[in-house]
């Protein structure tokens, strides 16, 4: 089963963007704080010795609420699953790609769950 369900800190505003057939995708990057046990915090430690960012996909329903706030900074729970994959830069070299496709989110402070169905169902 791929499933996951992370919580964290959205990086920046998402931007919408459209394909051909008007399908709207939300692309951003979740900043989530790792376990103390897992954090290498000493004097001149960089955000990414304590924090995972983690790339995040989103496509209809849900990409069209989640662009259409000044989001940036805003707590948010997401579940979905995880895709990988790859393609080549300029210089030929095989960069891999990790994401999460988002099937449902949540803004943490009370706001609704927002359940809009998962990626397959909105293709």
């Amino acid at each position: 089963m791929n499933n996951v369900v992370i919580s964290g800190r959205i990086e920046d505003v998402i931007e919408p963007f459209f394909t051909d057939k008007k399908l709207c995708i939300g692309r951003f990057t979740l900043i989530v704080q790792r376990p103390k046990n897992d954090r290498k915090i000493t004097p001149g430690s960089s955000p990414e010795d304590r924090y995972d960012f983690v790339r995040c996909i989103a496509f209809g329903k849900q990409a069209s609420v989640l662009t259409s706030f000044k989001n940036a900074g805003k707590k948010i729970t997401v579940q979905g699953r995880i895709r990988t994959g790859y393609y080549f830069n300029k210089e030929g070299k095989k960069i891999n790609t990790t994401e999460v496709i988002v099937n449902n989110f949540e803004y943490d402070g009370g706001e609704d769950f927002h359940d809009f169905g998962s990626y397959e169902e909105v293709i």
